[in-house]
């Protein structure tokens, strides 16, 4: 787990804050959200990320890459316009709606 990261700028194998588009080109997400738990499925393959707005609010992001691929991480939830008013209830919300997130926390 990782806590405590600005996802401005951020290059970081987890979890993307440079997405791949369409013909390997990459896209910097100018994000001023804050990441204040990353949550890797074994292998490193998926991530759930639980993040803070500029606004005090929470949000969590599933992703997925695929190591062979190299081209890094790729939204594959749509859950990052959701928010709540607490870390807690975002991980709570996380849990329910992404099944191996529970196995990983604990």
């Amino acid at each position: 787990m990782v806590m405590g990261r600005d996802l401005v700028g951020r290059h970081d194998l987890r979890c993307p804050s440079i997405r791949p588009v369409r013909g390997g080109e990459e896209v910097h997400v100018a994000q001023k959200d804050l990441v204040v738990h990353s949550f890797n499925f074994e292998g490193e393959t998926r991530c759930v990320d639980i993040f803070r707005r500029a606004d005090g609010t929470y949000g969590f992001e599933e992703y997925r890459r695929d190591p062979e691929d190299g081209r890094g991480w790729f939204a594959i939830g749509t859950y990052s316009s959701r928010s709540f008013d607490t870390e807690s209830d975002a991980v709570a919300s996380a849990r329910v709606s992404i099944r191996w997130l529970a196995s990983v926390i604990e």
